[in-house]
């Protein structure tokens, strides 16, 4: 199989621009996950810049990935990049350390993958991956996430953006700080950008699921 960068068709054109940051980088290494694109038969390396965890009170696990362009806006500062984007994982339990996913079907997590467009004009363009995964955390500091088994597949496209890869199974392993503050100013993000994408209010309740308007996209 090919392995290249995941490429992403933007404003219905034949234009491919990278939705991962490849190349060099005077930072920290990226957080890199495989793609297997069941569509096109291809293998893809999907780069995100940061990993971060946050722990509820009820047990489960929220773990947020983002790339340059997502961090620079949750910084405040401008990216010219033309979009940006967020992967978000809810883990509902832990296996223990020798537990492995013992079939394709095993899964513990959610999985919601968004790319948002990042500039003025394409601010309510919105493409949604959604499916399940079976992570496994390793409470280091930062935490080592090992993602098996991740089927994902398109579930809401808005705007401009399209799906240039259709149903995917991705997996790798990601390293996330512990910081719930900067899940839930992630989440609380997403949450907004979806709600206008979909037409709802921004001020939706922070009790509820960012992914929750996805659910009407058709």
């Amino acid at each position: 199989m090919m392995k290249s960068a995941l490429t992403i068709v933007l404003r219905s054109a034949a234009l491919l621009a990278p939705i991962g940051l490849m190349g060099c980088s005077s930072g920290p290494p990226p957080q890199e996950l495989t793609l297997q694109s069941a569509q096109r038969h291809q293998v893809f390396i999907q780069q995100f810049a940061n990993a971060y965890l946050g722990r509820e009170g009820d047990g489960d696990v929220d773990i947020v990935l983002v790339d340059r362009a997502a961090e620079q806006q949750l910084d405040g500062k401008q990216s010219d990049a033309p979009t940006r984007q967020v992967m978000h994982l809810r883990v509902l339990w832990n296996p223990k350390r020798d537990q492995k996913a013992d079939h394709n079907s095993a899964s513990n997590a959610t999985v919601h993958w968004y790319v948002m467009g990042n500039t003025p004009a394409s601010e309510s363009d919105v493409l949604e991956y959604a499916g399940t995964a079976f992570v496994s955390i390793d409470d280091s500091s930062p935490a080592e996430l090992t993602i098996r088994n991740a089927s994902v597949h398109p579930v809401a496209c808005r705007g401009d953006l399209c799906d240039p890869v259709g149903p995917s199974i991705i997996s790798g392993t990601v390293f996330a700080r512990q910081d719930r503050q900067r899940v839930r100013q992630v989440l609380t993000g997403i949450r907004t950008v979806v709600a206008t994408a979909n037409g709802y209010p921004t001020h939706i309740s922070p009790a509820a699921r960012p992914e929750s308007p996805s659910s009407l996209a058709r």
